[in-house]
Protein backbone atom coordinates (compact mmCIF):
# COMPACT_ATOMS: atom_id res chain seq x y z
CA UNK A 1 0.00 0.00 0.00
CA UNK A 2 2.84 2.10 0.15
CA UNK A 3 1.97 5.19 -1.79
CA UNK A 4 -1.92 5.25 -1.63
CA UNK A 5 -3.57 8.09 -0.83
CA UNK A 6 -6.42 8.54 1.28
CA UNK A 7 -6.57 4.91 3.70
CA UNK A 8 -9.34 6.07 5.67
CA UNK A 9 -11.44 2.68 6.01
CA UNK A 10 -9.29 0.36 4.18
CA UNK A 11 -8.36 -2.66 5.69
CA UNK A 12 -6.17 -5.43 4.26
CA UNK A 13 -6.42 -9.36 5.43
CA UNK A 14 -3.91 -11.80 4.85
CA UNK A 15 -3.57 -15.69 5.60
CA UNK A 16 -0.50 -17.98 5.26
CA UNK A 17 0.14 -21.71 5.86
CA UNK A 18 3.76 -21.06 6.41
CA UNK A 19 4.48 -17.87 9.00
CA UNK A 20 8.13 -18.86 8.42
CA UNK A 21 8.15 -17.09 5.29
CA UNK A 22 6.36 -13.86 6.10
CA UNK A 23 8.37 -11.21 5.30
CA UNK A 24 10.67 -9.35 8.08
CA UNK A 25 9.27 -5.89 6.94
CA UNK A 26 5.59 -7.10 7.31
CA UNK A 27 7.05 -7.63 11.13
CA UNK A 28 7.87 -4.00 11.82
CA UNK A 29 5.48 -1.71 13.92
CA UNK A 30 2.65 -0.85 12.64
CA UNK A 31 2.65 -2.90 9.57
CA UNK A 32 0.55 -5.69 11.43
CA UNK A 33 -2.45 -4.06 13.48
CA UNK A 34 -3.82 -7.84 14.35
CA UNK A 35 -2.46 -11.28 14.09
CA UNK A 36 -5.31 -14.21 14.29
CA UNK A 37 -3.99 -18.32 14.89
CA UNK A 38 -6.25 -20.70 12.54
CA UNK A 39 -5.55 -23.73 14.77
CA UNK A 40 -6.64 -26.84 14.07
CA UNK A 41 -9.92 -27.45 15.06
CA UNK A 42 -10.81 -28.91 18.61
CA UNK A 43 -12.85 -31.91 19.60
CA UNK A 44 -16.12 -29.92 19.83
CA UNK A 45 -15.13 -28.34 16.41
CA UNK A 46 -14.20 -32.11 14.59
CA UNK A 47 -18.05 -33.01 15.63
CA UNK A 48 -19.23 -29.58 14.16
CA UNK A 49 -17.12 -30.36 10.80
CA UNK A 50 -18.70 -33.94 10.51
CA UNK A 51 -21.88 -32.99 11.52
CA UNK A 52 -22.20 -31.10 8.32
CA UNK A 53 -19.90 -33.38 5.93
CA UNK A 54 -22.61 -36.42 6.88
CA UNK A 55 -25.23 -34.20 5.46
CA UNK A 56 -24.07 -34.64 2.14
CA UNK A 57 -23.92 -38.17 2.27
CA UNK A 58 -26.32 -40.85 3.11
CA UNK A 59 -25.31 -41.97 6.95
CA UNK A 60 -27.02 -45.16 8.42
CA UNK A 61 -29.75 -44.58 11.33
CA UNK A 62 -26.96 -45.97 14.11
CA UNK A 63 -24.99 -42.18 12.67
CA UNK A 64 -27.66 -40.15 12.13
CA UNK A 65 -29.95 -40.62 15.22
CA UNK A 66 -26.98 -39.95 17.76
CA UNK A 67 -24.36 -38.10 18.10
CA UNK A 68 -22.34 -40.93 20.02
CA UNK A 69 -20.65 -42.53 16.89
CA UNK A 70 -19.77 -39.05 15.78
CA UNK A 71 -18.13 -37.77 19.02
CA UNK A 72 -16.15 -40.92 18.93
CA UNK A 73 -15.03 -40.16 15.40
CA UNK A 74 -13.84 -36.73 16.19
CA UNK A 75 -12.22 -37.97 19.41
CA UNK A 76 -9.64 -40.14 17.03
CA UNK A 77 -9.19 -37.45 14.83
CA UNK A 78 -6.63 -35.52 16.62
CA UNK A 79 -4.78 -33.32 14.86
CA UNK A 80 -7.29 -33.62 11.64
CA UNK A 81 -8.26 -30.54 9.54
CA UNK A 82 -11.35 -30.10 7.86
CA UNK A 83 -9.53 -31.33 4.52
CA UNK A 84 -8.41 -34.23 6.32
CA UNK A 85 -12.13 -34.83 7.87
CA UNK A 86 -14.26 -34.23 4.37
CA UNK A 87 -11.18 -36.96 3.02
CA UNK A 88 -11.79 -39.42 6.03
CA UNK A 89 -15.56 -39.19 5.11
CA UNK A 90 -15.01 -39.84 1.08
CA UNK A 91 -12.83 -42.84 2.12
CA UNK A 92 -15.90 -44.23 4.02
CA UNK A 93 -18.14 -43.57 1.34
CA UNK A 94 -15.83 -45.44 -1.28
CA UNK A 95 -15.74 -48.33 1.38
CA UNK A 96 -19.36 -48.91 1.58
CA UNK A 97 -19.71 -48.62 -2.56
CA UNK A 98 -17.41 -51.37 -2.41
CA UNK A 99 -19.55 -52.96 -0.64
CA UNK A 100 -22.41 -52.69 -3.02
CA UNK A 101 -20.15 -53.81 -6.06
CA UNK A 102 -19.35 -56.91 -3.59
CA UNK A 103 -15.80 -56.16 -3.56
CA UNK A 104 -14.95 -56.04 0.01
CA UNK A 105 -15.59 -58.93 2.17
CA UNK A 106 -18.06 -57.72 4.55
CA UNK A 107 -18.24 -58.02 8.49
CA UNK A 108 -21.53 -58.58 9.31
CA UNK A 109 -24.46 -61.14 7.41
CA UNK A 110 -26.46 -58.24 6.72
CA UNK A 111 -23.45 -56.85 4.51
CA UNK A 112 -23.33 -59.98 3.08
CA UNK A 113 -26.30 -60.09 1.53
CA UNK A 114 -25.68 -56.45 0.46
CA UNK A 115 -23.10 -56.98 -1.01
CA UNK A 116 -24.16 -60.64 -2.80
CA UNK A 117 -26.86 -58.55 -4.30
CA UNK A 118 -24.78 -55.19 -5.35
CA UNK A 119 -22.28 -58.16 -7.46
CA UNK A 120 -24.65 -58.43 -10.05
CA UNK A 121 -24.99 -54.74 -11.03
CA UNK A 122 -20.67 -54.81 -11.87
CA UNK A 123 -21.02 -53.49 -15.53
CA UNK A 124 -19.21 -55.93 -17.64
CA UNK A 125 -16.51 -54.94 -20.01
CA UNK A 126 -18.05 -55.16 -23.36
CA UNK A 127 -16.78 -58.32 -25.55
CA UNK A 128 -17.14 -59.91 -28.36
CA UNK A 129 -16.25 -62.59 -31.07
CA UNK A 130 -15.41 -61.88 -34.72
CA UNK A 131 -16.13 -64.36 -37.45
CA UNK A 132 -14.37 -63.48 -41.13
CA UNK A 133 -16.14 -64.79 -43.39
CA UNK A 134 -13.89 -66.45 -46.37
CA UNK A 135 -10.71 -65.72 -44.39
CA UNK A 136 -9.11 -68.93 -43.61
CA UNK A 137 -5.90 -69.71 -41.24
CA UNK A 138 -3.54 -70.01 -43.73
CA UNK A 139 -4.39 -67.00 -45.61
CA UNK A 140 -1.58 -64.67 -44.45
CA UNK A 141 -1.93 -62.05 -47.28
CA UNK A 142 -5.23 -60.49 -46.23
CA UNK A 143 -4.26 -61.53 -42.39
CA UNK A 144 -4.57 -57.74 -40.92
CA UNK A 145 -2.08 -55.78 -38.52
CA UNK A 146 -2.49 -55.57 -34.84
CA UNK A 147 -3.16 -51.90 -34.90
CA UNK A 148 -5.62 -52.00 -37.87
CA UNK A 149 -7.16 -55.50 -35.89
CA UNK A 150 -7.39 -53.20 -32.46
CA UNK A 151 -9.06 -50.10 -34.67
CA UNK A 152 -11.22 -52.09 -36.22
CA UNK A 153 -12.08 -53.72 -33.03
CA UNK A 154 -12.79 -50.22 -31.27
CA UNK A 155 -15.28 -49.10 -34.08
CA UNK A 156 -17.20 -52.45 -33.35
CA UNK A 157 -17.24 -51.64 -29.90
CA UNK A 158 -18.19 -47.86 -30.72
CA UNK A 159 -21.17 -49.31 -32.51
CA UNK A 160 -22.27 -51.68 -29.84
CA UNK A 161 -22.29 -48.83 -27.38
CA UNK A 162 -23.93 -46.67 -29.49
CA UNK A 163 -27.14 -49.52 -29.87
CA UNK A 164 -27.06 -49.91 -26.48
CA UNK A 165 -27.97 -46.43 -26.14
CA UNK A 166 -30.28 -46.13 -28.78
CA UNK A 167 -31.88 -49.33 -26.90
CA UNK A 168 -31.72 -47.36 -23.56
CA UNK A 169 -33.10 -44.29 -24.57
CA UNK A 170 -36.46 -46.08 -26.39
CA UNK A 171 -36.77 -48.00 -23.08
CA UNK A 172 -36.96 -44.68 -21.47
CA UNK A 173 -39.02 -43.44 -24.44
CA UNK A 174 -41.68 -46.12 -23.43
CA UNK A 175 -41.62 -45.49 -19.65
CA UNK A 176 -42.28 -41.65 -20.25
CA UNK A 177 -45.10 -42.73 -22.31
CA UNK A 178 -46.86 -44.38 -19.74
CA UNK A 179 -45.66 -48.14 -20.66
CA UNK A 180 -44.33 -51.03 -18.60
CA UNK A 181 -40.89 -51.62 -18.38
CA UNK A 182 -40.30 -55.07 -18.16
CA UNK A 183 -36.75 -54.85 -16.89
CA UNK A 184 -37.45 -52.31 -14.19
CA UNK A 185 -37.85 -54.31 -10.94
CA UNK A 186 -34.65 -55.21 -11.59
CA UNK A 187 -33.10 -52.46 -12.29
CA UNK A 188 -34.47 -51.39 -8.80
CA UNK A 189 -32.80 -54.26 -7.26
CA UNK A 190 -29.49 -53.47 -9.22
CA UNK A 191 -29.07 -49.48 -8.16
CA UNK A 192 -28.96 -49.57 -4.75
CA UNK A 193 -28.42 -46.70 -2.39
CA UNK A 194 -24.83 -46.39 -1.44
CA UNK A 195 -25.67 -45.83 2.32
CA UNK A 196 -22.80 -45.59 4.79
CA UNK A 197 -22.24 -47.79 7.81
CA UNK A 198 -20.16 -47.50 11.14
CA UNK A 199 -17.73 -50.51 10.08
CA UNK A 200 -17.27 -47.89 6.78
CA UNK A 201 -15.65 -45.29 9.16
CA UNK A 202 -14.29 -47.27 11.28
CA UNK A 203 -11.90 -49.12 8.25
CA UNK A 204 -11.40 -45.15 7.01
CA UNK A 205 -10.01 -44.49 10.36
CA UNK A 206 -7.60 -46.90 9.69
CA UNK A 207 -6.66 -45.89 6.32
CA UNK A 208 -7.09 -42.17 6.69
CA UNK A 209 -3.92 -39.70 8.40
CA UNK A 210 -3.57 -36.41 9.57
CA UNK A 211 -2.43 -34.06 6.28
CA UNK A 212 0.43 -32.93 9.07
CA UNK A 213 2.04 -34.72 11.26
CA UNK A 214 2.29 -33.96 15.05
CA UNK A 215 6.13 -32.73 14.87
CA UNK A 216 5.66 -30.14 11.75
CA UNK A 217 2.21 -29.19 13.69
CA UNK A 218 4.67 -28.17 16.85
CA UNK A 219 6.98 -26.99 14.64
CA UNK A 220 4.76 -24.26 13.08
CA UNK A 221 3.09 -23.52 16.54
CA UNK A 222 6.60 -22.60 17.92
CA UNK A 223 7.28 -20.40 15.17
CA UNK A 224 3.76 -18.53 15.76
CA UNK A 225 4.84 -18.03 19.28
CA UNK A 226 7.60 -16.24 18.17
CA UNK A 227 5.82 -14.78 15.92
CA UNK A 228 3.43 -12.33 18.67
CA UNK A 229 6.41 -13.28 21.79
CA UNK A 230 5.59 -10.20 23.47
CA UNK A 231 2.15 -9.28 21.67
CA UNK A 232 -1.26 -9.87 22.55
CA UNK A 233 -1.85 -9.73 19.13
CA UNK A 234 -3.34 -6.72 19.41
CA UNK A 235 -0.25 -5.06 17.71
CA UNK A 236 1.67 -1.58 18.28
CA UNK A 237 0.75 1.07 15.40
CA UNK A 238 3.89 2.38 15.41
CA UNK A 239 3.30 5.34 17.24
CA UNK A 240 6.17 6.27 19.46
CA UNK A 241 5.89 6.61 23.50
CA UNK A 242 5.19 10.37 24.56
CA UNK A 243 5.97 9.59 28.59
CA UNK A 244 8.97 10.91 29.67
CA UNK A 245 11.96 9.41 30.12
CA UNK A 246 11.47 7.13 26.97
CA UNK A 247 12.96 6.26 24.18
CA UNK A 248 11.77 6.55 20.48
CA UNK A 249 12.74 3.76 18.39
CA UNK A 250 12.59 3.27 14.92
CA UNK A 251 12.79 -0.92 14.46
Amino acid sequence: MDGAEGLSGVYVLAATSRPDLIDPALLRPGRLDKSLLCDMPRPDDRLDILKSLVQKVSMSGELTESDRLLTDVARRTEGFSGADLQALVSNAQLEAIHDVLGTNAPPTTESRRAGGRGANAQRSTTSFVQFRYGIGPDDKAIAQSTSAALVESAAIVSKLEQIRLARKRAKEARIGAGGADPESKETTEQHREVIINWWHLAKALEKTRASISAAEGARLRSIYREFVEGRSGQMKDGQGSMEIGERSSLM
